[in-house]
């Protein structure tokens, strides 16, 4: 996806997942705390089965923010201890 751009990816998710907002990152070992600390991490949207919520909140507008405050020297020590190098 280019700078500027969006995707919207739809994955597969088992029926009984409980619905909601999920933090994910991708997990290539090895390497993790460098994703993370690089910004690789989303919001993972389960949707409610239709009926579920109450009305004014089915209808409700959605707004999907996702903060990341990242202290580079923490992050820079958990890749040594990690043995992230890659």
């Amino acid at each position: 996806v280019g700078p500027g751009e969006s995707y919207d990816y739809i994955i597969p998710v088992l029926e009984e997942h409980a619905p909601g907002l999920h933090w994910i990152h991708p997990h290539h070992h090895g390497s993790t705390s460098l994703h993370v600390g690089g910004g690789a991490a989303s919001a993972f949207i389960v949707r409610d089965p239709p009926g579920f919520l109450p009305p004014q909140l089915e209808d409700a507008a959605e707004k999907v923010m996702v903060f990341q405050d990242i202290d580079m020297f923490k992050l820079q020590q958990q890749a040594l201890r990690a043995n992230d190098e890659k």
